[in-house]
Parts: C-alpha cells; structure tokens; sequence
C-alpha cells in the first residue's frame, strides 16, 4: 500500500504543473492498472492519447535532466526506474504507472535488469 501511496502522491504533484488544475480528475481517474499492452492502449487512445508505444531501457541506465514536449503515462512492465522531480525521487517497478506533463523537468535512473515501459504521449 505505500508503493500506491507514494504513485498518487507523485501523480498529484505532476499534475500541479499542469496549466489547468481541472484535469486533475480526469488524470486522477485513468491511472489505473492494466494486465496488458492492448488493454493499455485501447484505454490511452480513448483518453485522448495520441500515441502507444513499447520501451526498454538498458540496465544501470542514467538519463540526466531533460523535458519532453508532450504528456506521458507510463506502466512499468518490468524492470524498475527512479524518477527525479523538483518535488524529490521516487521509484516505480513493474506494475506501476506514473503520468509526467509535459515540460517538466526530470531525470531517470534504471535498475540493474533495465526496465520495459508501456507509454502513452499525448502529443
């Protein structure tokens, strides 16, 4: 249960960045777990998501401080990553999801086996 705790409390401060505070709801609600790939991209394109793609990370991974230009959620489907916020450092693994608005300015660090993602852009 604190693993989910620690999900909601990053997925709240991500959605603080957003431009409009509205949509908290609706992010808050699509947050959800799902046993697989299609079941994950058939729920992202009817959230309005633009595209559904597959990653893997290599192990010991460490990506320094960037930004995308488009929303994203993740599940993790294997593997493990540490997310580095302004707001402080968390740790997802396999099972878990996380949405980053766009612009937000992170950095991202892979376990020793790597990780592969499920992600959504909203572009």
């Amino acid at each position: 249960m604190a693993t989910k705790s620690v999900s909601l409390i990053v997925l709240c401060q991500n959605l603080l960045a957003l431009t409009d505070p509205q949509l908290f709801d609706y992010f808050l609600s699509t947050m959800k777990f799902h046993d697989n790939f299609s079941d994950f991209t058939s729920q992202a394109m009817d959230d309005g998501f633009d595209e559904v793609v597959q990653k893997d990370w290599a192990p010991d991974l460490a990506v320094k401080n960037h930004t995308h230009p488009f929303d994203v959620r993740v599940q993790v489907s294997a593997g493990q990553v540490q997310l580095s916020l302004a707001s402080g450092t968390h740790t997802y693994g396999a099972g878990q999801s996380f949405y980053l608005a766009r612009d937000v300015e992170h950095a991202e660090q892979y376990g020793p086996e790597g990780a592969h993602f499920w992600v959504a852009r909203k572009l």
